[in-house]
């Protein structure tokens, strides 16, 4: 017997509509920036507000909104999203605390097989600028991902 899950996803799936796609694959699509970012809406026919848990992330994801917008297009097979929007999400802030005070390491999340790109030397420069660990190894792979 499926799970209830399963079978939501798999009806919503097959309605074809984008949105639904995006918010069922949302994990799928981001790979391991979803510790990190979530969905919080889809504004308008093409824009999408996704939340981040401090503002050091919503500055270097403002600063990759375009690959960010190629990483989600190419994940839903055609060019849906032409803006994103980033805020501060409290759901996020709490959950990130409170990872960062256990010592489990993070849930792991199936990743989907994407190719990866070198990175050139003006990337890593602006990479090694960045203080927080996390973030910094985050952007180096959706800059991988985003070839």
């Amino acid at each position: 017997m499926q799970s209830l899950h399963m079978l939501v996803a798999a009806v919503l799936k097959s309605q074809d509509n984008w949105k639904i796609r995006l918010m069922v694959d949302w994990v799928a699509i981001v790979g391991n920036m979803s510790q990190h970012i979530c969905l919080e809406k889809i504004a308008d026919d093409a824009t999408l507000v996704i939340g981040v848990h401090d503002t050091k992330w919503m500055q270097q994801l403002h600063y990759l909104s375009y690959e960010l917008i190629d990483l989600i297009n190419r994940g839903l097979g055609s060019a849906y999203v032409t803006t994103v929007r980033f805020v501060l999400s409290r759901r996020l802030q709490v959950s990130y605390k409170v990872r960062r005070k256990t010592s489990a390491p993070p849930v792991s999340t199936k990743k989907t097989a994407q190719p990866r790109r070198a990175l050139n030397n003006k990337q890593m420069g602006a990479l090694q600028n960045i203080a927080d660990r996390e973030l910094q190894d985050c952007l180096r792979d959706l800059i991988q991902m985003s070839a």
